[in-house]
């Protein structure tokens, strides 16, 4: 007897995973594992849990315990094209997070800002000219 064939089409896009590096911020809920390095997280921005494998080094390193606490990972994996879905996080850092503002390069950002739009008389009226629409006093 004849075996059956099947044939399986898939269209590109269902199959649409790319490699990323993406900072998520969340707040940890799991951290650590004896065979298997994690950081647990759920974010902030969507309520949704991710994990991100660790090694034992990168964990230990941390100063601070970071269990509970809100924290932007900087990681690698592979995100679905069309559902923006993540997949096999590998963590590359915690990212710092401070509180303290630098007032003397802020200072000096807003001069630069100020020197380069120094001849422009209104933003708006700058944005909608390069738009295209005429411009009204």
């Amino acid at each position: 007897m004849p075996s059956e064939l099947t044939e399986q089409f898939q269209h590109g896009s269902e199959n649409a995973w790319v490699s990323v590096e993406k900072h998520l911020t969340g707040k940890v809920v799991d951290l650590g594992g004896k065979q298997d390095p994690n950081v647990h997280l759920v974010l902030v921005d969507t309520g949704e849990s991710v994990r991100a494998g660790a090694t034992e080094q990168q964990l230990a390193a941390e100063k601070e315990n970071q269990l509970y606490k809100t924290v932007t990972l900087r990681v690698q994996g592979e995100q679905h094209l069309r559902t923006k879905a993540l997949r096999n996080l590998r963590l590359i850092q915690f990212s710092p997070q401070t509180t303290e503002v630098d007032e003397q390069a802020l200072a000096s950002l807003w001069e630069k800002g100020r020197k380069a739009w120094k001849d422009v008389e209104s933003a708006a009226g700058w944005v909608e000219a390069l738009r295209g629409k005429p411009v009204t006093p």
